[in-house]
């Protein structure tokens, strides 16, 4: 598959038509990286403007006590670091991936230039931070209304959403998360989330094993994200 194939899949690059997507091919690179492999550094200068294709990244934040906060997951055919080329800022976030990837990526100022060029681009960028805006904004909701059981839950319910993979007896999630970065997701210590985990294990509610978390009740689960599943006890 050509480079500009690949552009095809990625959402805002759908409003272009393919004579413009086969004249980006000169501008775009593609490359394979590792897990952990960094792409982006929050607070440093932004010179690529990246397109997954393959593989999931985490975008995280650096808290005032220096703690790595994940914010969003990004997902085969999105977009990241395209922020800069509105405001000439850093980065927001760090970039990094959380399995092997299949990247392509355009220059900061190509990519200002077709977005001048193509209005409807800039509209399909705006989305994407609104959707960005509106996950931050539900994970600040989360953190002031819910205990950890219920951000827990509520993180577990929306990967079950996005990355559910249906299976005899439940749902898989199929998001290579370790305990440390769903712990990052819902503001709390990976001893906390293995606990929480290991609890909703022993009442059915998930089955969890060294690599994978299966839903093996959902309903619950919502009842446990919205808070209207009582605990004995505090968190």
């Amino acid at each position: 598959m050509g480079k500009w194939e690949r552009l095809k899949s990625v959402g805002v690059f759908t409003v272009l038509n393919e004579e413009i997507l086969q004249s980006l091919a000169p501008l775009i690179s593609e490359r394979t990286l590792k897990k952990r492999q960094p792409l982006l550094q929050e607070g440093e200068p932004v010179e690529d403007v990246y397109f997954l294709h393959q593989g999931k990244v985490r975008l995280a934040k650096m808290n005032a006590d220096g703690q790595e906060k994940v914010v969003s997951i990004v997902n085969p055919g999105e977009i990241f670091g395209e922020i800069a080329a509105f405001d000439n800022g850093p980065s927001p976030y760090t970039a990094e991936t959380m399995e092997e990837v299949t990247v392509s990526r355009m220059g900061l100022d190509d990519f200002r230039a077709l977005v001048r060029a193509h209005p409807s681009l800039a509209m399909a960028c705006l989305q994407v931070e609104a959707r960005r805006l509106r996950q931050a904004y539900r994970h600040m909701k989360n953190l002031a209304l819910l205990d950890t059981y219920g951000r827990v839950s509520a993180r577990l319910y929306k990967l079950t959403k996005d990355y559910g993979v249906p299976e005899k007896g439940g749902t898989r999630i199929d998001c290579s998360l370790t305990r440390q970065e769903l712990a990052q997701l819902v503001g709390t210590s990976r001893e906390t989330v293995s606990r929480i985990l290991a609890e909703f294990e022993r009442l059915g509610i998930v089955e969890v094993d060294r690599h994978t978390i299966t839903v093996k009740n959902l309903e619950e689960l919502k009842q446990w994200a919205t808070g209207s599943r009582e605990r004995d006890g505090s968190s």
